[in-house]
């Protein structure tokens, strides 16, 4: 089941009709961005911000006090 993270990044990324592969470029695999919008990888908040960078969204409008889960590996997928 999808985070309500995944799910924000995917409607806020659909609301301003970019691909996956397009928010990913230069981030992430596109894969990867794929696997956090369907709950299947937590990212870092590196990887977090980037995304949300790209989005033109603030951490502020992921109300990260919703106690998302961030992980704190090192390691960004290329």
């Amino acid at each position: 089941m999808p985070s309500q993270l995944g799910i924000t990044l995917k409607q806020v990324r659909l609301q301003q009709h970019l691909s996956q592969a397009t928010v990913a470029t230069g981030i992430c695999a596109q894969s990867m961005l794929s696997a956090i919008e369907n709950g299947k990888y937590t990212p870092n908040a590196t990887l977090l911000m980037r995304l949300c960078q790209r989005l033109k969204i603030s951490l502020d409008q992921l109300s990260l006090a919703e106690n998302f889960t961030i992980s704190d590996l090192e390691q960004i997928n290329d």
